[in-house]
């Protein structure tokens, strides 16, 4: 028994010395490769493991499921309790090993975890809607929106009044004029005293070939497109001395979007001639700074022969005498009538003479 007791402390120090040995060679290495590397990071699935002996704080173990590698776990900033179980990734600092249990895994102070795959965190909840205000602050709000539109619709149409010229102006106005068909006749010849109608026809619907099937009086018929047409219109015919012109219709017009306009005017020539000539001229109405101003839109010019009518000898005599009734009624049938009138007295009382004898 003396022998047996004897021999158990050279065995004990033997194993400490060899224990030692392995803690110099192989544990500072280790801890010096974590100390190059910097904070080590696994991912795995946490587990409970026994303390260090003699310190009885926690120990918890993980296995890097990429390189293998397993690791003790402990931590100063808060409970790995709450993740055993769990998969997780782990970022800690290595802790130098102890002398007293060098072959268990290397020993990190966890210094970030995190649920490994986790999802990601819910988005936050919407803000709550303001509730709606009072009606009569939107009747307000309202009536204000529409009093701003209306001023900024005012202040865009004054805009281009301000900033362009009073010839800018009249040049958009006859921009906008609507575009219309004419058609009108004209005599190709006229005689001296004989009267001819001259029609014309204006419509923004119809074509100048339709409007020239509706001329009802004769002539040579002309028809013309785009012609610009303001809301009232104005035509007239003027022609040489030679021509006495009567307009039987109002020569200013409302213009109707779908009805047909027409003009038309009597003509008769007092002489002949053969380049006696008649001119129809169309004019827009316009505003121009508040007021109606004509603008001639074209001016057409036709020259008609006009002959003189050969005349019997009865018709010569009946003109002359309705012409110059009365010189001859001072110069002949009054001295006709004196001379008639004497002598059926001088008859009529040598009648009576004759009887008395």
């Amino acid at each position: 028994m003396l022998k047996k007791k004897r021999l158990i402390p050279p065995l004990v120090t033997a194993m400490a010395f060899f224990v030692a040995a392995v803690v110099m060679l192989s544990g500072p290495t280790a801890f010096a490769q974590g100390q190059e590397g910097g904070p080590t990071t696994a991912t795995g699935v946490l587990e409970r493991a026994a303390p260090h002996s003699p310190d009885p704080t926690p120990i918890y173990a993980i296995t890097d499921e990429e390189a293998g590698t397993s690791y003790e776990l402990i931590s100063s900033f808060g409970n790995l309790e709450q993740y055993v179980g769990k998969k997780v990734t782990i970022q800690g600092d290595p802790v130098p090993p102890g002398s007293g249990e060098p072959s268990r895994p290397p020993l990190l102070n966890v210094t970030q975890i995190q649920l490994a795959d986790s999802p990601p965190p819910p988005p936050p909840p919407p803000k709550a809607a303001p509730p709606p205000p009072p009606k009569e602050e939107l009747k307000k709000e309202g009536a204000k929106e529409k009093d701003k539109q209306k001023a900024d619709q005012q202040e865009e149409a004054a805009k281009p009044e301000e900033e362009s010229s009073p010839l800018e102006r009249v040049a958009d106005k006859l921009r906008g004029l609507v575009r219309s068909s004419i058609a009108f006749n004209t005599p190709e010849e006229m005689e001296v005293g004989k009267t001819e109608t001259i029609e014309l026809l204006l419509s923004t619907s119809s074509s100048a070939e339709e409007l020239k099937q509706q001329l009802s009086e004769a002539g040579e018929k002309q028809g013309v497109e785009e012609i610009p047409t303001a809301e009232r219109m104005q035509a007239r015919l003027t022609g040489d001395p030679g021509f006495v012109i009567q307009a039987t219709t109002p020569e200013e017009q409302a213009i109707s979007s779908e009805e047909t306009t027409k003009w038309s005017w009597d003509v008769t020539p007092t002489q002949a001639g053969e380049e006696q000539k008649l001119h129809l001229t169309l004019t827009a109405l316009i505003e121009v700074a508040g007021e109606t101003t004509p603008r001639a839109i074209d001016t057409y010019n036709r020259t008609i022969l006009v002959k003189d009518v050969q005349k019997s000898w009865g018709q010569r005599v009946s003109e002359f005498i309705g012409n110059n009734w009365q010189w001859l009624w001072a110069t002949i049938l009054v001295p006709i009538a004196l001379w008639a009138y004497r002598t059926y007295r001088g008859r009529k009382e040598a009648k009576q003479k004759s009887d008395a004898t």
